[in-house]
């Protein structure tokens, strides 16, 4: 009965998860006025680094199954070096009126960027 009873629930993550593989989300409401936009993750997966480079400031770079996110020039970050995400999660966030622009990158394992 226990199996039966959680049979939807294996299958609705199950489905997520197959979307998540094939679909990537926006990372931040592209309609919003906010001066401070919320980032979100484009897709689940894994944080690889949360920090600062030199070229695009503070940082938060994601491995997806396919793929590796960059979000850059962030104001701040609610994710470490570790961390496991879900599409649509928020991982930090970015101020529209600073000097530098959003920056964000979508990119092939193998190196090929969207």
């Amino acid at each position: 009965a226990e199996t039966v009873a959680s049979a939807p629930s294996k299958v609705n993550e199950a489905v997520l998860k197959a979307n998540e593989k094939v679909q990537y989300g926006k990372p931040f409401d592209e309609n919003s006025s906010e001066a401070v936009q919320p980032v979100y993750a484009v897709a689940g997966g894994k944080v690889l680094r949360a920090g600062l480079r030199n070229d695009i400031g503070m940082y938060i770079m994601i491995e997806h199954p396919e793929k590796i996110s960059t979000y850059g020039h962030l104001c701040n970050a609610a994710v470490i070096t570790g961390d496991r995400v879900k599409k649509g999660d928020l991982i930090g966030s970015y101020d529209t009126q600073g000097e530098k622009q959003f920056y964000f990158s979508l990119e092939d394992k193998t190196g090929n960027v969207e």
